[in-house]
């Protein structure tokens, strides 16, 4: 598959994945600084912080002393909306930048990153190619698609606020971000694994030596 021959290519050419770990400080230095100043001008206090991978949704079985007999919902297409009313307009444009600038080039450095760092981990323990390998580097293709569409619903809610984008699109980006955080974990459980297993094969290679 191309996205493993991709990765191979970085993996193994010189200062490669150097210079995605350059890259990756470099816009992650940016996303902070756009982060930032898009909370800086808040008009109302956050009582749920900034969207991501929750928003849209909340815990269910939580009740009030008010209200014992009513749980929260667990869908709360609402969310978003109230967040972009609370960071007020100067907060909406610098929100507007980093969702932007997140969608390119964040989300492509982060995941080329990781799908390197798949490729080197499994060249140590010579799966080299076949369908393991062509497999788990599919694994950061899904984590840039899920954040891709989370992002794109979370750009579009912006753009057209204040008008309040339809339940539905919010439902489908909070469960996108829900699935591109567990992909992503599951990528960085899978590239520590396959780190100390080579750590442990090279020990074992340098004792039978």
């Amino acid at each position: 598959m191309l996205q493993y021959k991709v990765y191979q290519e970085i993996s193994e050419g010189q200062n490669g994945l150097k210079n995605l770990f350059i890259s990756m400080g470099i816009v992650s230095v940016v996303m902070a600084f756009l982060t930032l100043n898009s909370v800086k001008s808040l008009e109302a206090p956050l009582s749920e912080g900034p969207p991501d991978s929750w928003w849209g949704w909340k815990a269910t079985s939580e009740r009030t002393s008010q209200q014992p007999e009513q749980t929260y919902d667990q869908f709360k297409p609402h969310v978003l909306y109230d967040y972009y009313e609370k960071i007020g307009e100067e907060g909406r444009k610098w929100r507007f930048a980093m969702t932007a600038w997140d969608i390119f080039p964040f989300m492509f450095v982060y995941t080329t990153l990781f799908g390197a760092l798949l490729v080197r981990g499994l060249t140590k323990i010579g799966i080299n190619d076949g369908l393991i390998a062509r497999t788990v580097t599919l694994l950061p293709v899904l984590v840039l698609f899920y954040d891709a569409v989370e992002n794109v619903i979370c750009l579009y809610q912006g753009y057209i606020f204040p008008e309040e984008i339809d339940a539905k699109l919010i439902h489908a980006g909070g469960t996108c971000g829900k699935l591109k955080f567990s992909f992503l974990a599951a990528v960085i459980i899978i590239i520590t694994f396959l780190e100390l297993l080579s750590r442990s094969v090279a020990k074992d290679k340098t004792k039978d030596d």
